[in-house]
């Protein structure tokens, strides 16, 4: 779990049965899950999506959750790669680093 400047926690829910990876990022009452898709190895598109049960990202926060997976895609999906196909043990990190 990475938690980023202005309180949004991201959760990387990994599931052996779906690809892509899929990050979630949440805030209090709010959850947006982003499908990571690749193609030989490069970062082909994101895609967002609702969660059922849960209200969505504010615009606002989707702006910057966007950001963020879009500079860390390939970081989430190492880390998926590490977990589910090396089964390795994952280092969780704490990025403090505002985006802009």
């Amino acid at each position: 779990m990475c938690i980023f400047a202005s309180l949004i926690v991201i959760n990387c829910y990994f599931c052996k049965q779906k690809l892509p990876c899929l990050p979630s990022m949440l805030t209090l009452e709010y959850e947006t899950i982003f499908d990571l898709f690749f193609s030989e190895g490069e970062l082909e598109r994101i895609e967002a999506r609702n969660k059922p049960g849960k209200k969505p990202l504010p615009q606002s926060k989707m702006v910057q959750a966007r950001k963020f997976v879009e500079e860390y895609a390939y970081r989430i999906s190492e880390k998926w790669y590490q977990f589910f196909v090396l089964k390795a043990d994952i280092v969780l990190e704490k990025i403090t680093k505002e985006l802009k």
